[in-house]
């Protein structure tokens, strides 16, 4: 008996239990094997412009490029974020990650630029999103501006909506 007074049997059995009802995690094609921050523009914007409505404070414009480069999937995520505030300084900020993705499978041929689909794109997003949260939020910490976080995004959505490249 364990210290919650469980058998080793009805330990095994709960453990078990416990892995058929975990959902497994999505499988992506390609793997991210590096990410480097491409480039960054940030400016302060003037100060004694109007305010901007509350529901514009923050905008967030995505952009997703993708290339081939050797044995390689190149992908670029853009990101655009203008945030004026009433109590903080303006700014706006572009900034572009760049991943790296090998195939998951060694035997994948990869693909030509005009065959990379919408899958590929979509596991782009979903990769390098959480590297342009924090740097977005970290950078307008540093800023002494409003620091307001980028949202997250379901990933099992996107991947489940993203068509897949006949083969």
């Amino acid at each position: 008996m364990d210290e919650e007074g469980l058998s080793e049997a009805d330990t095994t059995r709960l453990a078990s239990e416990r892995q058929r009802s975990v959902t497994p995690l999505p499988r992506y094609d390609w793997q991210l094997l590096r990410v480097r921050l491409h480039d960054v523009k940030v400016e302060r914007l003037e100060q004694d412009k109007p305010p901007i409505p509350s529901e514009k404070r923050i905008g967030v414009r995505a952009e997703i490029e993708a290339g081939v480069a050797g044995k390689r999937l190149v992908g670029k995520l853009t990101v655009n974020i203008a945030s004026p505030t009433e109590e903080a300084p303006k700014c706006q900020m572009q900034f572009t990650f760049e991943g790296s993705f090998g195939p998951r499978d060694p035997s994948v041929v990869v693909p030509g630029k005009a065959e990379i689909d919408a899958r590929f794109a979509a596991t782009v997003l979903v990769l390098l999103w959480p590297y342009a949260r924090e740097f977005a939020h970290d950078l307008m910490r540093r800023m002494e501006v409003e620091a307001r976080p980028l949202p997250t995004i379901d990933s099992l959505s996107i991947l489940e909506e993203a068509p897949h490249l006949d083969s």
